[in-house]
């Protein structure tokens, strides 16, 4: 039996969970761990809560986490610590999806660590197709704001951080790229741009029927309104990576010059990236004089 994992990428935020949540309808499985809905997502993640687990322990384990603003080590595939994670991994995919011959994975974090899971789902045998969802940046890092407190600029640079990683990590899968506002106005036409692009069996499902509203929509600003609160180029940056990530459109438009241009763009943001030392020690000035030093 060919079975087919749908990879869904993306930054926490950006409507990943809408997008699964419509493809989970149409009867395709999100496994048997499924992470409940909480108040900031109450409509539910849609998302294996043991896959988004183990993906924090491999974060933590290469000293990262997800809202870490600086990239992964280039060789960070090559840690042999590694080898533990690939088991339990292997162990998950067969347990959570056992026979499925078509299923989705779905965690913010897999923008950061699909080179660790397409080994995994190829040596089981599963080929992978990628939805990779956008949308404007200022409305992720408004959402950010709003449920974590983030910085605006912080936030920036973490969706540069997602989207850098993601993109160039699925340049080999058969992939498409999904703009959160064009599917909240016309869901059905995302639906059959996935058929298309990757011969999808799209089943009616006796599921619950997911309803797609405006409301999923929380946040909705201007650009040059959320700009004028953050560093001027670092918005530049975001918004020209965002206006050439969503002119991918689907999985057979890209060529070398579009992958030069985004490399390019991405090497800028890492340009503008603030030092370590530069970051944590602004961080620990800023926690004593709000008095939260020990």
């Amino acid at each position: 039996m060919n079975r087919k994992c749908i990879v869904v990428l993306g930054m926490h935020r950006s409507g990943t969970s809408a997008i699964t949540g419509f493809l989970c309808n149409t009867g395709i499985s999100i496994g048997k761990s499924i992470m409940p809905p909480k108040p900031d997502n109450p409509a539910g993640f849609f998302e294996n809560l043991k896959i988004q687990e183990l993906n924090d322990d491999i974060l933590s384990s290469l000293g990262s986490n997800w809202d870490d603003i600086y990239p992964l080590s280039d060789d960070w595939l090559d840690s042999t610590h590694l080898n533990s994670y690939y088991q339990q991994a292997n162990k998950l995919i067969t347990e959570e999806f056992e026979n499925d011959a078509l299923f989705i994975i779905k965690d913010p974090r897999l923008s950061l660590l699909l080179p660790f899971w397409s080994k995994v789902l190829e040596r089981l045998n599963i080929s992978i197709v990628v939805t990779f969802v956008l949308r404007n940046p200022f409305e992720i890092a408004s959402s950010l704001e709003y449920r974590n407190k983030f910085e605006l600029n912080k936030s920036l640079h973490l969706i540069a951080k997602y989207w850098k990683h993601g993109e160039s990590c699925s340049r080999a899968n058969k992939r498409v790229f999904i703009d959160f506002e064009g599917f909240v106005d016309q869901p059905e036409t995302t639906k059959e741009i996935l058929k298309s692009n990757f011969n999808l069996p799209f089943k009616e499902s006796k599921r619950a029927e997911f309803k797609i509203n405006k409301s999923l929509k929380h946040f909705n600003f201007e650009d040059d309104i959320e700009k004028s609160k953050s560093d001027k180029e670092l918005s530049s940056l975001l918004i020209e990576i965002y206006q050439n990530l969503k002119q991918l459109g689907n999985a057979d438009t890209q060529n070398f010059e579009e992958n030069s241009t985004l490399d390019k763009l991405f090497q800028n943001h890492l340009k503008i990236l603030p030092s370590k030392v530069g970051f944590h020690s602004k961080f620990s000035l800023l926690i004593k004089k709000l008095g939260l030093s020990k």
